[in-house]
């Protein structure tokens, strides 16, 4: 069962968060020049880094391409190598 307090402080809450449902989030975030400012701020940071990790990405992408065919390429020439080019043990092993 809730005490009267806490059922007065919900009371409050729920008003509260009616008087500002029909305020848009600029309007709501203008009473709040502070903390505006840190939103806008984080916001500008995202943005920002969204263009850098989308550029990473790419260039990852690009390199596993490139590695992929290095590997592919290097495959095809060990599989045509006379056997008696390739090792017969590994290096450092005896």
């Amino acid at each position: 069962m809730l005490k009267r307090r806490e059922i007065s402080a919900q009371a409050a809450q729920e008003a509260f968060l009616m008087a500002n449902a029909t305020l848009s989030l600029d309007e709501r975030l203008s009473a709040h020049p502070q903390l505006k400012e840190r939103v806008e701020a984080l916001l500008a940071i995202v943005e920002d880094s969204t263009a850098d990790v989308q550029q990473a990405d790419e260039a990852e992408h690009e390199e596993d391409e490139r590695d992929a065919k290095i590997h592919r390429r290097l495959t095809i020439t060990l599989y045509r190598m006379p056997s008696y080019c390739l090792p017969t043990s590994r290096p450092g092993k005896s």
